[in-house]
Order: C-alpha cells, then structure tokens, then sequence
C-alpha cells in the first residue's frame, strides 16, 4: 500500500495482481511524507539494497526502529520478526480501506484512488504455484483470491481506477499519465513455473463453481467469463 501527498494518489494493493510490482515501480517517486508500507521479507531487502527505497511512516515509532536496523544489517531473521508484527496490526502491505482511512484521514477523500485486480480463477491458480498446494485446497481453504472487499464497500466502486491484469503494462501506463509521472517499466517481482493453459480450463467444474461464488461480486462487474 503506498499513499503519496507528494502526487496525490493512494494505492490499495490486492493479492496475486501484480501489486508487488506496481509498489516497486512508484516507491522512487515517493517523498518523505509519503507512507509505504513494507512488501516481504525478500522484495523489502532488495529493494533497499539496489534503490534505498524503504517502507516509511506506516508504523509506530518502535517497530520502524527495528524494521530500520534489520534492512541495515541486511538481516532477513529480524526483517522477518518485524513483519509479522506489522501484519498483525492491520496496517500492511494489503491493508484493507478501513485501515487506510484511519491512517491517512481526509487526504483520502482528495486522493486519486486505484487498485489492481485480475480473473479469480487466474489469483487461484497462481497462488497454488506460489504456495505449492494442490489447486484443490487453494480453491476451498485457501480464499486469498478474493479481492472485492479491497475496492468495494456495500456494492459500490471506492477507487477510481483498477488496474487490470490482462491490461497490466497499458492500464499502469494511463495511471502514469494521469497522476504526472514520468514513464516507468513494471519490474517482475513474482514469477512461478506452471501451466500457463486459460486457468477455466485446469480447474474443475466444483473449483470454478466455489470460486464464482466467492467472487460474485468481481464477476460483476468486470463482466468476466465463468
């Protein structure tokens, strides 16, 4: 999640859409009232060591000592501590709107507002790649793939942009555009080996079921095939 008063636009980070991505993209833009919340363990280490780009005024005073001094050390161990009580606060990487507006108060009312999002059955599919589970119990225990509580409240659009996955490249290029940034390529943070077949067709008919009906609402109303 990145809300930036220096450009004026709040990014709600989704799962399995590419999220990472677009945070590593618009972190250098960034000024030092800005809040960046952390990513992982990994992307975080990285990131820090190749662009001194870090998360910044997302926690208490505290935790963002010791989440400093774990990415000087270069520490994973302690990075790893630190964020799981992050995560634990509520504030994170993909914290939810209610968070975000208590944490950035009225500037969320004038910022530009956007997210990402991608087919349900696609996130499923890579989030069995990522977890190594079988698609079987990513589909029944595993709803990481829900997305709409991110950018909808009873019913309705919160955010004035969704980025969407089949579009990625363009549709962040428009937001670009729009916010007055300079043009910037997508880095590819994530990357899993695995059938790259339409995901409707790796799943069964029960997998394709339960997941419309968690998603219902995402089916809607981007109009996608079932």
């Amino acid at each position: 999640m990145i809300a930036s008063r220096k450009h004026g636009f709040i990014f709600i980070k989704t799962k399995k859409t590419a999220g990472t991505s677009i945070e590593l993209a618009l972190g250098p833009f960034c000024g030092p009232d800005d809040i960046l919340t952390p990513i992982s363990t990994r992307h975080d280490l990285q990131r820090f060591r190749d662009t001194g780009v870090r998360a910044q005024r997302f926690t208490t005073p505290d935790l963002a000592k010791r989440y400093l001094r774990a990415l000087n050390k270069g520490s994973p161990k302690l990075l790893k501590a630190v964020l799981r009580e992050v995560e634990a606060s509520g504030f994170w990487a993909h914290a939810r709107p209610g968070a975000i507006r208590e944490m950035v108060g009225p500037f969320w009312e004038t910022a530009f507002r956007f997210t990402s999002e991608r087919h349900p059955y696609e996130k499923a599919l890579s989030l069995a790649a990522m977890t190594g589970k079988e698609l079987e119990s990513v589909v029944f225990n595993d709803t990481r793939y829900v997305g709409h509580p991110w950018y909808l409240e009873d019913g309705k659009l919160i955010v004035d942009r969704v980025i969407l996955h089949d579009h990625l490249a363009r549709d962040f290029a428009q937001v670009l555009t729009h916010l007055g940034l300079p043009s910037t390529d997508l880095p590819h943070a994530r990357q899993t080996d695995r059938d790259r077949r339409p995901a409707g067709e790796q799943m069964t008919a029960s997998q394709r079921a339960f997941v419309y009906e968690q998603c219902a609402p995402e089916f809607e109303l981007f109009g996608w095939e079932r």
